[in-house]
């Protein structure tokens, strides 16, 4: 019983998410929710355009921004789901192969 608390309480998403995308582990974790962590990445975005593009460009430029994150957030959804997929796929033939 000690192993499996000792093993819930390392378990963390955002440590999953970062093991499996980049391999590492993640420094520290975000604590605010999903709202305020895309709030903030918006507000950063926006804080280098208007640095960095003062004319009116900056609607052309988010466009693309915007249109590539669209892309890549559909391939990565699709890609989790697959890979949760082939997950239950295994738990269950452990479940099945212990009894």
């Amino acid at each position: 019983m000690l192993l499996e608390a000792e093993y819930n309480n390392r378990l963390d998403i955002q440590q999953l998410r970062e093991f499996l995308l980049h391999g590492t582990e993640l420094p520290k974790t975000e604590t605010g929710d999903y709202d305020m962590r895309i709030k903030n990445a918006q507000k950063s975005l926006r804080k280098f355009m208007d640095n960095n593009f003062p004319d009116n460009s900056e609607d052309e430029i988010m466009e693309y921004i915007l249109d590539y994150a669209s892309d890549m957030q559909d391939i990565y959804f699709e890609m989790g789901m697959q890979s949760g997929a082939c997950i239950i796929v295994q738990l269950l033939k452990n479940i099945l192969t212990a009894k």
